[in-house]
């Protein structure tokens, strides 16, 4: 039976993103961060306010106990730290510290090294209707 256009739209989108988590990891001199952990860096990096957990977790549309096990882990390898209200301790926001700054320029170079060979296989046209067809569907969805 042959698949539907839809069923192998799917499928391909199955087989790149689980090439991706394999690929798309950065080796620093001190971690290896996920795809997730660098644009997690990365949010808190270009936020023009402060960045709390909910701010994560609704962000990347996860639940909040899964945001905190992200931030503890970028926490340990000294990436992130967490600033405590001293007005209202439940008020947490999180900051990228120098360690941090560094690491993420260091991981944002492997990355668009990264993505510029992945996109080498597209000509300047198919990357411009990819780039058009994939606002089209994060904008839906």
């Amino acid at each position: 039976m042959k698949d539907d256009v839809n069923t192998q739209i799917m499928e391909c989108f199955f087989q790149i993103s689980r090439s991706l988590k394999g690929k798309m990891t950065y080796n620093t001199e001190i971690a290896n961060l996920s795809l997730l952990q660098l644009y997690t860096l990365m949010f808190i990096k270009r936020s023009d306010r402060d960045i709390h957990m909910k701010d994560i977790a609704e962000y990347f549309a996860i639940e909040l106990p899964t945001a905190t096990s992200l931030l503890n882990k970028l926490d340990k390898l000294g990436l992130v730290a967490r600033v405590i209200d001293r007005e209202d301790r439940r008020n947490i926001t999180v900051t990228l510290t120098t360690n941090g700054k560094k690491i993420l320029a260091e991981a944002e170079k492997m990355h668009e090294k990264k993505l510029k060979k992945m996109l080498s296989y597209l000509s300047g046209g198919q990357k411009t209707s990819l780039l058009s067809i994939l606002k089209t569907l994060s904008q839906q969805i």
